[in-house]
């Protein structure tokens, strides 16, 4: 497959990934996630002799992968607090009136 169409289909993934996590399709998103393994291998054997323009939308891409990491560690986190909630026992409260086990929240570095 030609490395621009291999881009083409990745976009694509990208955007089923993004609305599998907002919609809480887990299945999707673990299908998804073998398909984009599959599209980087292609990538990888291209991407060194890639043009200039190749290399931007390969920016762009990874731009994108990031925004799906942030959306989907989030999702994650939510999804254990309600979890947590279900399970534990009611909250209490320290004497300075801040809850006690109450939710941290993720932490995610999107540099790279």
């Amino acid at each position: 497959m030609h490395p621009n169409h291999v881009i083409d289909r990745f976009e694509q993934v990208l955007s089923e990934e993004r609305r599998a996590i907002q919609q809480v399709d887990t299945q999707l998103v673990v299908d998804l996630a073998s398909e984009k393994e599959a599209l980087m291998r292609t990538l990888a054997t291209d991407a060194g002799t890639a043009d200039d323009a190749f290399q931007a939308r390969l920016a762009a891409l990874i731009t994108r992968m990031r925004e799906n990491l942030v959306l989907l560690v989030h999702a994650k986190a939510c999804i254990q607090d309600v979890v947590q909630s279900l399970t534990a026992a009611p909250a209490t409260y320290a004497a300075s009136g801040q809850v006690r086990g109450a939710s941290t929240g993720a932490q995610v570095s999107i540099t790279g």
